[in-house]
């Protein structure tokens, strides 16, 4: 840029422009320079990036508090005693039929015996940790259906990363999952358990499941993969001043004297010809005597220090700020005010978007379920099989009785009803209603028995007051 014939130097000495637009797209030598990360997510990692990604995350798991806790309360309270099955198939007698179908599917529903609920509580811990997994469409020796849970480095691309023969032969694989022209998944490279095995599993037996951040990602990422270095930070810290404590809490008295020298005699525990130091024993009590000059005194001990306290907290809220579970969730849950009711309502909005996910899952696993069963002709087949809903988690709260009263005064006005409220508990209404018929019955029951034993009449509305 020139004004007349003067020649405008920015402050490196060379030519001022004005032509980028953003002056983010612009390079500046006071900064770093940053490099182009236009490709595909899953092109910007290769496969030892990746297996060095996860194997991190997990060793995290393990090994971190903070991580652990956000990664199981957010799938316990994602997934709770919810997730009952309920038929909305146009029949009502076939419909009766699947929920008792698909009960009975829930108690062993994978192939090492875990039940349904259980395998959503993986997918969900494994889906943070790992990225993604994946769940394998089988069935049992006779037939039944039945559910593997497969981990993410189990499917990987092969070593030499081309498949030369079959049908799928020259189509594009990438960390084991194998995509036609279009980019769509069509089938999943499996490692086999010696060296050089595998077999390909197609997409119609093997399920996908990845909480994903970009559209046209293949694999899914840690949740914790933003963090990794903030936590080993933490944890090189937190070595050092757990050395700092252990030496400090070593150190019984401090004994001041004129030399600052150590008596031969004290150390060994023997008295000093000169008397500096008289320890006289009566009973379970120890007596000291000193010299004017000397002092006993104790350590003070400032570990750890409020500098690394605050700074570990100030890591700690950055890395959870982007997993959706606030610091004050799952660090400092007994905080309260409208920050923990915002925080609350943060944690909320997450289990709920992971339960979303879960309920797509648990949707085409139970299709898959229904399917084989009314080919075996276990179930009959009907219009609608395959439409259904399930049952929601109770959503996370610090006042349980504030809340309770709420759903009470809902209920009354009809804003909510009683199906809602007993999925919410993890029960379906007709067990609830029959309990509460079973209670009545038996009320009766015991008021007839004691009239007729006490020779008095006792009112039924007495009896409802109980």
């Amino acid at each position: 840029m020139k004004a007349g014939n003067v020649q405008i130097l920015d402050q490196f000495g060379r030519p001022f422009s004005s032509r980028p637009i953003y002056k983010s797209g612009s390079y500046d030598d006071g900064l770093q320079r940053l490099p182009n990360f236009l490709k595909e997510p899953e092109r910007l990692s290769g496969r030892l990036t990746r297996k060095n990604l996860i194997s991190a995350s997990r060793l995290l798991y393990k090994n971190n508090g903070v991580v652990k806790g956000a990664v199981n309360m957010k799938a316990e309270y994602s997934i709770g005693k919810a997730f009952l099955f309920k038929s909305l198939c146009k029949n009502p007698e076939v419909a009766a039929k699947y929920d008792e179908y698909i009960k009975a599917f829930y108690k062993v529903a994978c192939v090492n015996g875990k039940n349904f609920h259980s395998l959503l509580y993986l997918i969900s811990t494994a889906i943070d940790i790992d990225g993604d997994c994946f769940v394998m469409l089988t069935e049992s020796k006779t037939g039944f259906p039945q559910l593997q849970f497969i981990r993410a480095n189990r499917v990987c691309s092969p070593k030499d990363g081309l498949i030369d023969s079959g049908k799928y032969k020259g189509l594009n694989v990438l960390h084991g999952v194998i995509t036609n022209r279009m980019g769509r998944e069509i089938a999943y490279w499996l490692d086999g358990d010696e060296p050089g095995g595998g077999e390909i599993i197609p997409a119609s037996s093997m399920l996908h499941l990845v909480d994903d951040d970009f559209l046209s990602t293949c694999r899914g990422e840690p949740l914790f993969s933003h963090g990794l270095k903030e936590f080993r930070y933490i944890d090189d810290i937190n070595v050092s001043e757990l050395g700092a404590m252990k030496i400090a809490s070593q150190i019984a008295l401090v004994k001041k004297n004129e030399t600052g020298e150590v008596d031969i005699a004290q150390a060994y525990n023997r008295p000093a010809n000169n008397g500096e130091v008289i320890v006289r024993n009566t009973g379970d009590k120890q007596i000291v005597f000193l010299k004017s000059e000397d002092s006993l005194d104790s350590l003070k001990i400032e570990r750890p220090s409020p500098n690394y306290m605050s700074f570990s907290e100030r890591l700690l809220k950055g890395v959870l700020s982007g997993v959706g579970v606030p610091y004050d969730i799952v660090v400092n849950p007994d905080s309260s005010g409208v920050g923990n009711r915002m925080s609350l309502s943060k944690f909320d909005n997450t289990t709920r978007d992971r339960a979303t996910l879960l309920e797509d899952a648990a949707r085409l696993l139970v299709q898959y379920v229904l399917a084989v069963g009314i080919q075996r002709e276990d179930i009959p087949h009907a219009e609608g099989w395959w439409n259904m809903m399930f049952s929601r988690a109770k959503r996370p709260s610090v006042d349980m009785g504030r809340d309770s009263n709420s759903q009470l005064k809902e209920y009354n006005a009809g804003i909510k009803n009683l199906t809602e409220i007993c999925e919410e508990n993890g029960t379906q209404v007709e067990d609830h209603l029959r309990i509460r018929a079973r209670e009545a019955a038996i009320a009766e029951k015991l008021r007839r028995e004691a009239e007729a034993e006490f020779g008095v009449e006792i009112s039924p509305d007495y009896i409802r007051k109980f």
